[in-house]
């Protein structure tokens, strides 16, 4: 599919990750209806993300899974070693109360919201864009075959990577478009700006512009 293929109203955004720059730019332009369950983790391997999927999040940042790896910004580092993401948002360090598992349950239950908000959409939307930084040409497929398990409506993927520091593009021009002959499919790149987690607004503008949800 092409960029101005997806350009149309839908139910419902979702963000797929594999950062929280997605999610971000879903708010900046008003697109993101819910929290789910990967906006604010660090899930950067596209097979893992389908094995989440395929799995239902069943023992997604399960206790038994998950070790301390840093405290950053007020907050623990929090890998999940079974699905190999991270959180850095969900837990923070509290000097009155040392042990981090203490705050477990009351994320536990916030984050069971995070996904039955996600298969309540994806199962009652009659249309639905699903965006995924971070992808390969077999995971997408892999993933449209585990969408389309769950999905009963109509579905779009704006599939993005960063691009490759050494292709220069035409001046003014952010984005680099690829057809990647898979339906419902639509791949992109977009600059990595590294230290900046938020992203390319310029870049981000050109995907969303056009984009809208269809309240």
């Amino acid at each position: 599919m092409k960029l101005e293929e997806i350009k149309k109203p839908y139910e419902t955004v979702i963000s797929l990750g594999s950062y929280y720059e997605v999610a971000h730019q879903l708010d900046r332009y008003n697109l993101r209806k819910f929290t789910g369950p990967i906006d604010w983790l660090v899930l950067e391997n596209i097979y893992n993300l389908n094995r989440t999927l395929k799995n239902g999040f069943s023992d997604l940042m399960r206790i038994n899974n998950l070790k301390i790896e840093a405290k950053k910004n007020g907050y623990y580092t929090v890998r999940d070693i079974y699905y190999n993401c991270l959180s850095v948002h969900d837990f923070p360090i509290n000097d009155y109360d040392k042990d981090w598992y203490s705050m477990y349950d009351q994320f536990s239950k916030r984050f069971k919201t995070r996904i039955d908000n996600f298969f309540y959409h994806i199962q009652n939307s009659s249309s639905i864009l699903f965006i995924r930084l971070g992808v390969e040409y077999k995971g997408i497929k892999e993933l449209t075959s585990i969408l389309n398990k769950y999905v009963e409506g109509e579905y779009n993927i704006l599939a993005l990577n960063y691009l490759n520091d050494k292709i220069i593009l035409p001046h003014n021009k952010k984005v680099r478009e690829k057809d990647w002959n898979l339906k419902n499919v639509c791949y992109a790149e977009v600059p990595n700006t590294k230290g900046k987690w938020e992203g390319d607004n310029e870049a981000w503008n050109y995907l969303l512009e056009g984009i809208s949800l269809d309240r």
